[in-house]
């Protein structure tokens, strides 16, 4: 694993102890683009491991704080075997969190590795000069590993890797009180990585500011996950401070460079996060495929093209190639509802098709003008007709179908049955016309 001498001033920058956990945010990162590192749920344990709060992990990932938990094992027994390279990038990373002598069995229980996997990448380790161990007989039981200079230049190495093609995010700023800078400053550092973010003094711009801000970056897929992305890590940070939380005073979003001005629609945003949140990479495309919505379609219809591509989700996953008929009312919704109940599906597929069953049940119920697959019936002699009453649905409500729906098709990209980006693109076709 030899170590480039071309490092960026910010790796440079890095402090030893700050290495391993810079590297982890940046793997976590790497999710949101085409060419992930490695598994969600390695990225989390390993960030888990080293350091990182869930509020930073969510900050530099988008996703939501529950999708996080879901990727961190229920059972603290379980072992990962990753590949050679990955185990032996973790370890490096395990190491230059610990900082000092450590057995190869404390550095895999942190990070659920194989203990014997972890021995045997410590010895090939020091046999590159990329950390010490404690004698030389490399197998003995009682075998420690300890991070050298070549620990943390190989790591700085592999953060620049990731670094430099990491996805534009969007800038938060958060008002504080004046006078309190330093303090305000003292706490970030210990939340946020310091080579991303900053106390900006109203000096910067006084024609704009009222007073300093506080200004960070979130790799949300919307502004409205980064605000509440933002929202956690204002906690922490008043937490650090020792203080009750207040909510936070956001000054300016600003979305990335290359976005253009994005036609607000709370059903898109939410049928992205619920893609995001199921651990697809392409997160950027399908960020930068969002934001050329242009309007000209109703939040109804988009929310029952989202729920039809959950349909299509459910049948790819169960191998029917049919197309599932447009879902346009609670009817339709109906029935597709009926087949998606009752139909048989594997292991694999049981989370397509439990989040699919929900976004049609919520659609039959509520996506109108009635709730579909109610009869009516005749008018018996001397009663009132029977009737069914009329709904519309609520904002919200069209929001958490397409969450659902996004989530189906997320899952059904993840084995390989559907394509995320061109799913997304289905919807958005008609309207983009």
């Amino acid at each position: 694993m030899p170590v480039s001498p071309y490092l960026t001033g910010v790796s440079r920058g890095l402090a030893d102890h700050e290495v391993a956990a810079a590297l982890a945010r940046q793997r976590l990162t790497s999710r949101l683009t085409d060419r992930p590192v490695a598994a969600l749920a390695d990225c989390v344990q390993v960030g888990r491991a080293v350091g990182l709060t869930m509020s930073e992990m969510q900050r530099v990932t988008g996703f939501a704080r529950q999708t996080l938990y879901r990727h961190l094992p229920s059972d603290d027994t379980a072992v990962r075997r990753p590949s050679r390279l990955q185990t032996s990038i973790e370890v490096l990373m395990l190491l230059a969190a610990e900082g000092d002598f450590a057995s190869p069995s404390l550095l895999a229980r942190r990070a659920g590795l194989d203990p014997p996997e972890v021995l045997r990448v410590v010895v090939e380790l020091h046999d590159e000069g990329l950390c010490d161990l404690t004698k030389e007989d490399s197998y003995s039981t009682s075998v420690e590993a300890a991070p050298t200079a070549a620990t943390y230049d190989a790591l700085r190495e592999h953060f620049d890797e990731l670094y430099l093609r990491r996805p534009d995010a969007i800038m938060v700023y958060i008002r504080v009180p004046e006078g309190q800078q330093a303090a305000y400053a003292v706490a970030a550092d210990a939340i946020l990585a310091k080579h991303e973010h900053a106390v900006i003094p109203r000096s910067v711009a006084p024609s704009v500011m009222t007073g300093p801000e506080l200004a960070f970056p979130v790799n949300a897929p919307t502004i409205r996950r980064a605000l509440a992305i933002t929202r956690e890590v204002w906690a922490n940070v008043l937490s650090e401070m020792g203080r009750g939380f207040s909510e936070p005073f956001v000054a300016n979003v600003i979305p990335p460079a290359s976005f253009p001005p994005t036609m607000t629609s709370p059903v898109l945003d939410a049928f992205l996060e619920g893609l995001i949140d199921t651990g697809v990479p392409n997160g950027e495309a399908l960020r930068s495929l969002r934001a050329r919505f242009a309007g000209g379609v109703s939040e109804q219809e988009l929310a029952g093209r989202c729920v039809t591509t959950a349909a299509l989700a459910l049948r790819r996953a169960v191998d029917n190639e049919r197309e599932p008929r447009p879902i346009v009312d609670g009817d339709s919704a109906f029935a597709e509802l009926s087949p998606a109940r009752g139909v048989p599906v594997d292991r694999e597929a049981a989370p397509i098709k439990a989040a699919t069953v929900a976004a049609l049940s919520l659609a039959t119920d509520r996506l109108g003008p009635i709730p579909g697959g109610r009869l009516g019936s005749f008018r018996k002699q001397g009663q009132p007709p029977h009737s069914v009453e009329g709904v519309e649905p609520t904002s919200g409500e069209l929001a958490e179908m397409a969450r659902l729906a996004g989530s189906a098709v997320g899952r059904a990209s993840a084995i390989g049955r559907l394509d995320a980006i061109s799913t997304l693109n289905r919807i958005l076709s008609n309207a983009n016309d």
